[in-house]
């Protein structure tokens, strides 16, 4: 699906590319970055835009789930959406409630899977947190993410410029696939 979109996109400039991708849920800014530097793009280029396009879904997945939220609530047939939802979200959720605002802020802000703003949109509608502190909030994690992601895509540049450094990156990009799998699996 994700080639298909990116596929279709090769014909705009690398910029709206950037943008277009990093507002999806499953791309985020997380993969709009290192895709505008494959592109050509300055990481600090691929930032703006990325945080940009991040940027645009917040305000609509705010509003929108908490009122979508509360008319399947209504209806006993759909509550098992909300339920499943709820089920599938509950560690993230469990976070925000510990550590309020601030974990909602770290939870957009760790770029890895299944975190980033459409995850944190989620979890303060389902959490039914204040508009104004979620989105700021979401907001700041995303800042922090697109740096933390600028960063990584910087690293990786240096260390694949080094003799040997395109293994170095393919051993560190292996490594924290088999943590992320560990986990996985433990669970």
């Amino acid at each position: 699906m994700v080639d298909a979109i990116i596929e279709g996109l090769m014909g705009i400039p690398a910029g709206w590319r950037v943008l277009v991708l990093s507002m999806l849920p499953v791309t985020e800014l997380r993969g709009a970055i290192p895709l505008g530097v494959l592109w050509g793009l300055k990481p600090v280029i691929c930032y703006f835009w990325a945080v940009t396009g991040n940027f645009i879904p917040v305000i609509p997945l705010l509003l929108g789930l908490k009122l979508l939220f509360r008319c399947i609530l209504r209806r006993p047939r759909w509550q098992g959406i909300v339920s499943h939802l709820n089920r599938h979200t509950a560690g993230n959720q469990e976070k925000v409630r510990r550590y309020g605002m601030l974990g909602l802020t770290l939870l957009v802000a760790v770029p890895l899977p299944g975190t980033g703003v459409w995850t944190g949109a989620l979890v303060a509608a389902l959490l039914n947190l204040r508009f104004r502190s979620a989105l700021l909030a979401i907001t700041l994690g995303e800042l922090i993410a697109g740096i933390l992601v600028c960063l990584v895509v910087r690293s990786a540049i240096a260390v694949s410029q080094l003799q040997y450094g395109a293994w170095i990156v393919l051993g560190i990009v292996l490594f924290l696939f088999f943590l992320v799998l560990k986990k996985k699996f433990k669970k």
